[in-house]
C-alpha cells in the first residue's frame, strides 16, 4: 500500500515513523512428571531423610494407581522434573505511516478506503 501511495502524486504528505524497542525477557518454566514411589525409593533412597523428602514430595496427592500393579507402593504421582528458564534479549521494529492532507486522485481514495476496511475488519471482536 505504501509504495502505491508513494508514487502517486495525489496525496498531500506521508510521514513514516519508525521504532526500534530493546527487549531482555525472563521466562521459567517448571516440567513435571508422573513418577511412582518405587521409583522414587530408588531416584532418593530409602533413608530417613530421603523418605522424609519424598513424603514432602507426595503431600497433598492422592496419586493415581498404576494401571498394571495394584501394590501401595506403586502409586504414581506427580514430581517436578526439571525447571527451563530461559533469557532472550533483542530489539524488536515497528512503523507505522500517516498519510496527511487531502487526497485527490480518486485511484488512491478507493485504494485507502479497502485497506482501511481491512484493518478495521481485523480490530473488530468476534
Amino acid at each position: 500500500m505504501m509504495k502505491n501511495f508513494l508514487v502517486n502524486s495525489g496525496v498531500d504528505s506521508i510521514e513514516v515513523e519508525e521504532q526500534y524497542t530493546k527487549y531482555a525477557e525472563e521466562s521459567r518454566k517448571d516440567r513435571y512428571i508422573t513418577i511412582t514411589l518405587f521409583q522414587l525409593e530408588k531416584k532418593f533412597g530409602k533413608g530417613k531423610e530421603a523418605q522424609k523428602f519424598i513424603a514432602d514430595l507426595v503431600k497433598g496427592q492422592k496419586g493415581t494407581p498404576h494401571p498394571q500393579s495394584d501394590h501401595p507402593k506403586a502409586r504414581m504421582f506427580k514430581v517436578l522434573k526439571d525447571v527451563l528458564e530461559e533469557k532472550a534479549m533483542g530489539s524488536r521494529g515497528t512503523t507505522s505511516l500517516k498519510v496527511g492532507g487531502r487526497v485527490r486522485c480518486a485511484e488512491a481514495k478507493k485504494l485507502l478506503a479497502k485497506e482501511l476496511n481491512k484493518s478495521w475488519k481485523r480490530r473488530q471482536p468476534l
